[in-house]
């Protein structure tokens, strides 16, 4: 399948050959993220992917421990990123052998040099994304 570019520098790597299923998933984070776009019309389009790529019983870490489920992380996004123009560019996609993904993204604002995060992914038995933990929270659950 053919990859949303977000990044002139993304790259999607793992030790092995990618399977359908690692690429679908790497299509798919790609595609949501690309949403952050700093568009008048972005949280139409990230709304669309949330709901298409994000499990109901979604939970995110955030620092401090603190989980976010869905419906609030969605609220999050919409107030705190989108509203303020935010624009996120994966960086790189790593799949993992335990059938996670370690996703390296910045996130920047118009005007400001932006951060870079990774969140690792990890997806519930129908392929959507159930659980995400920053980088300084990821090893919390292994």
């Amino acid at each position: 399948p053919a990859y949303i570019n977000v990044s002139s520098s993304t790259k999607v790597s793992n030790t092995s050959v990618e399977s359908s299923a690692e690429q679908i998933r790497a299509k798919q984070i790609t595609e949501y993220l690309a949403t952050l776009d700093g568009s008048p019309d972005a949280f139409e389009k990230y709304e669309v992917q949330a709901y298409r790529l994000l499990h109901p019983d979604l939970v995110v870490e955030s620092e401090g421990g603190k989980e976010i489920r869905l419906d609030a992380f969605i609220t999050l996004v919409r107030e705190n990123y989108i509203a303020n123009g935010c624009i996120a560019e994966v960086q790189a996609i790593q799949h993992n052998q335990d059938d996670t993904i370690t996703v390296t993204i910045k996130n920047y604002l118009p005007g400001e040099e932006g951060d870079v995060t990774r969140q690792l992914i990890h997806f519930a038995d129908d392929g959507r994304i159930v659980r995400v933990e920053g980088e300084d929270t990821s090893n919390k659950h292994k």
